[in-house]
């Protein structure tokens, strides 16, 4: 990860700009780092620039500024159509809903300004997103049951995504969005009846507060509350 994302932030901001002039529509932040939940180790910087032109040679004019951001560390830079982006909501809801809520202009308009919730659509693609995530999780557990180091990442670098589908999961139930994240475990703790101590472990440690635990048999027994708390949800959604 580059040392000053926002130096690149402003440097590709300019960037695209000037080789894009009227055809960049908007460019945004969104994420961790639009959210103020960054962390400079295990976040990601996400990026989405909205053209007006998405032929390859619009596309191409833009080339050498992305090639030099993913060099520095960064994700791709998302890339929809005007067209596209009125319609986010009815494709990719979670990421809709969290452009509603996170999300920081950079360069032009805010296309996201008015933007529908992803209504039925959401809570399939939560049910969807939790379970293809679980069975990543579950298999990469298996291949790091018995290597602390990689068990610590693996709960350091998984634990962003869960509480954000958490946050996801309870907004899918009716419930006020919130972008406090151990606010967010502990509603969600309390909605679907598991204890958010793993979550909240995993973010003080993830903020620097507190270290997880030293030894391979405690991360294991973290682990088995951490998995068994996000298999409750699961089944929980399916039933609800």
């Amino acid at each position: 990860m580059a040392k000053n994302p926002e130096q690149d932030l402003a440097k590709l901001t300019e960037w695209l700009s000037a080789v894009y002039g009227s055809n960049l529509v908007s460019l945004l932040l969104f994420g961790s780092m639009a959210g103020g939940n960054h962390h400079r180790r295990y976040s990601d910087v996400n990026l989405l620039a909205v053209l007006e032109d998405v032929e390859a040679a619009a596309l191409e004019r833009g080339a050498e500024a992305f090639r030099w951001w993913e060099r520095r560390g960064h994700r791709p830079v998302t890339i929809f159509s005007r067209a596209e982006a009125a319609t986010v909501a009815r494709y990719f809801p979670i990421e809709s809903l969290d452009l509603r809520h996170h999300r920081r202009i950079l360069a032009g308009s805010d296309p996201f300004a008015d933007g529908a919730d992803g209504g039925a659509a959401h809570r399939w693609h939560v049910e969807h997103d939790l379970r293809s995530r679980l069975l990543r999780l579950r298999a990469r557990y298996v291949a790091l049951a018995k290597d602390r180091k990689g068990l610590e990442r693996l709960l350091l670098q998984s634990g962003m995504t869960f509480v954000t589908l958490l946050r996801h999961a309870l907004a899918a139930l009716g419930a006020p969005w919130s972008a406090d994240q151990e606010a967010v475990a502990r509603a969600a703790g309390e909605r679907f009846g598991f204890s958010p101590e793993p979550f909240l472990r995993i973010l003080a440690a993830r903020r620097g507060e507190r270290p997880l635990p030293g030894s391979l048999d405690e991360l294991r027994q973290l682990f088995a509350a951490y998995l068994a708390a996000l298999q409750q949800v699961e089944r929980q959604l399916e039933e609800k």
